[in-house]
This record gives structure tokens, sequence and C-alpha cells, in this order.
């Protein structure tokens, strides 16, 4: 009996210190499969291991008749889960709208380490649409990666763009539009000759879907307008034959100001 209550009470000491290892550590992603992962492998009883884990990191939930009424009628767990999950931030994501940005920014310190995680990525995001100023520290992590960068609101890509660290990033993507601003076929056509001066040049502004990406590339922006400016000025010092770089530098300011801009 003595043996048996020492066994049990090692038992309980295991657990509980696999919560003191576990604490502070994100239980999901990367991060959680690869503490998950290390503790399994190391440990003398697996199952054992696996069930610690569980009582330890389980949602508190009254739910459990309807979760086994819900196997009954051939809903996995996964499926269940993926449920809950999917209401719970859609409840979450409707009451982003009504918090002050003192409040959102707490939330966000919680939410941010989930980016990663394609099925919490929502919640970082939306919380960044409702920040009309977003922390450096964070530009910066997102500005490392590439294909979450893309997936940004253009408002935060404009934040991370004009971080001086940031200006090759928003160099090329301002070099890639001018290329296909050069391709366009109004300006392939004064380039050529082809083409005559229309004497609506608001209108052609307009109707110029490269120059109007541009444009809302930079937003309101005055920093960003600037590195433009400057930058498309400097590629034209280099060859000053080219008409199209000349049209841009010449039109880019016009079609800013005409979408509202106040800083130019």
């Amino acid at each position: 009996d003595s043996r048996f209550k020492l066994r049990s009470w090692c038992d309980q000491r295991e657990g509980a210190g696999m919560a003191e290892e576990l604490q502070g550590i994100k239980l999901v992603g990367v991060q959680g499969g690869n503490a998950l992962r290390e503790r399994l492998a190391t440990a003398k009883d697996p199952r054992k291991e696996i069930k610690h884990f569980v009582d330890e990191n389980s949602l508190a939930t009254k739910c459990v008749p309807a979760h086994e009424l819900l196997d009954l009628m051939g809903f996995s767990r996964a499926e269940q889960h993926k449920g809950i999950l999917e209401q719970v931030k859609s409840r979450l994501l409707s009451r982003l709208e009504s918090l002050p940005p003192d409040r959102l920014l707490p939330l966000l310190e919680k939410c941010f380490p989930y980016i990663s995680v394609p099925e919490l990525r929502d919640i970082p995001l939306a919380i960044f649409s409702h920040l009309p100023r977003i922390p450096p520290s964070y530009l910066a992590t997102l500005a490392q990666n590439p294909d979450l960068f893309q997936q940004l609101p253009l408002p935060v890509r404009r934040q991370v763009w004009a971080l001086d660290v940031n200006e090759p990033m928003f160099k090329a993507q301002l070099w890639a539009l001018a290329a296909q601003y050069q391709l366009h076929p109004k300006v392939m056509g004064l380039r050529t000759g082809l083409t005559g001066v229309s004497t609506n040049q608001r209108a052609v502004r307009k109707n110029n879907d490269v120059l109007q990406e541009l444009v809302s590339m930079l937003g309101d922006s005055a920093v960003l307008y600037n590195k433009a400016i400057t930058g498309i000025a400097a590629l034209y010092e280099e060859d000053m034959d080219d008409t199209a770089l000349c049209s841009l530098r010449l039109h880019l300011p016009l079609a800013v100001m005409e979408a509202g801009a106040k800083h130019v």
C-alpha cells in the first residue's frame, strides 16, 4: 500500500514538473508540437505523459455529453474542436471593432505569437487593421516573413515599408510597378511616338491601372511618397532618355494629389 502511494505521488510530481516546464510555451503550431514531441521522446511512459498533458492543458468544459453525442453522430473530435474554434474566433473578430486601441495592444501581445498558425492568423491581422500605429517591434518581425507580409492589410504594409531598415523591400515593390508602368500601352505609345498626348491627362491618369496601384501603395504616407519620388528621379538621372520614367515622375505627384493626399 505504501509503495502504491509513493508511486502515485511520483506520478503527480512528474505531471506537475511537465506543467511547470510547459508553462509559457505556446501549445499550438511549431513550438507546441516540438515541446510535446520532446516530452514524449524522453518520457518513461508515453501513455501517462499524454494523459498528464491532456489533463494539464485541456479546456475546462462542461460539454462532455455534447461531445459524446457528436461522437455518436459521426463527428470526429478534430471536427468538433475546429467548429468551436471557428465560433469563438468569429465572436472575437466581431468584438474587435468596438475595442479602443489601449485594449487592442495587450490583446495583440497575446495573439501575435500565433500569427504563424493559419487557423489563428485572422485575429492578429484584424487587430493590425484596427490600430492606427503599430509598434516597430511587430513591424520588424512582419518584414522577415515574405509570405506573411503579402497577407497584411495594405495600411500595415505601408508602415513596414516606411521603416528605413525596410527601404530595400519598398524599392523592390516600387521598381516592379515602375517596370509595369513602362509597358503600359499609353506609355509605350508615348515612347514610340505612335500615340499623341491626350488633352485630358487627368482621365489618362485615372485609367492607368498601374499608376493607380502606385498611388494606392503610397496612400497618405508622406514618407513613402518622398522615397518614391526621390527613387524615380534618381533612376531618371541615370537614363535621361527614358521617357517612361519622365512620364512617371511627372504624373505620379499629380495622381497622388488627385487621390486626396495633402502632403504633395
